[in-house]
């Protein structure tokens, strides 16, 4: 994580000069990112969702993720993501059958085509997804869904 850093877990005024910062960063890059990343980084709040299914794709290089997300104020959604041309070096250390929420989440514009997404869990871990292409899908749902979380192992396919 380059912005929400886990001292942000601890000072609030810490806190606000971060999202300030990601804000004028996201800000900065808006025009430049592709559809799906725009709704990412400025659309979603993931803070508080889980991911129940979690497949990896290795010839593929590609991570497809479901989770549901949300809160009883804005409604909950179902998230269908795709990552392409994917680097990650610690995905069976995250996705390792445990229940966990989203802390933290950002979207960093790389060099050459290539985009970041960070996501730090109530575990402490956090997970750096480096890919060229996202799919997302999203889809209103019955709040009472939320209620349900269960554990995500990471299949690898």
């Amino acid at each position: 994580m380059k912005f929400f850093t886990p001292e942000c877990d601890t000072d609030d005024d810490l806190w606000e000069e971060r999202c300030e910062a990601y804000d004028d960063y996201i800000d900065s890059i808006y025009s430049c990112l592709p559809w799906p990343l725009k709704i990412l980084a400025s659309g979603l709040d993931l803070h508080d969702g889980f991911f129940t299914k979690a497949l990896y794709y290795k010839d593929q290089k590609s991570l497809e993720l479901e989770g549901i997300f949300g809160d009883l104020e804005m409604g909950y959604f179902f998230l269908h993501l795709v990552y392409q041309n994917l680097e990650c070096s610690n995905l069976e250390a995250i996705f390792d059958g445990s229940v966990f929420e989203i802390i933290f989440d950002e979207v960093e514009w790389l060099e050459n085509k290539r985009y970041a997404h960070r996501m730090r869990f109530c575990t402490g871990k956090d997970l750096d997804l480096e890919f060229s292409d996202l799919v997302i899908k999203v889809k209103s749902i019955d709040t009472m869904q939320r209620l349900i979380e269960k554990p995500c192992p990471l299949t690898i396919l």
